[in-house]
């Protein structure tokens, strides 16, 4: 049997751009380059390559 917890913890609802919400300076760049680092490594996995041949440009 699961116990209910009674203690509340506090949650802030995020702004949609964590660099922001954690008061990083320029947070619109730092998500920009975090979107692009991500989209990066789902081309690289698709294309199945390894850290070599995304390097390389070989597939």
């Amino acid at each position: 049997m699961v116990k209910a917890r009674h203690a509340s913890i506090p949650v802030t609802a995020s702004s949609g751009n964590v660099f922001a919400d954690i008061g990083l300076p320029g947070p619109e760049e730092e998500l920009t380059k975090a979107q692009l680092a991500s989209h990066i490594r789902h081309v690289i996995r698709r294309q199945r390559l390894t850290q070599c041949g995304a390097a390389s440009g070989r597939r």
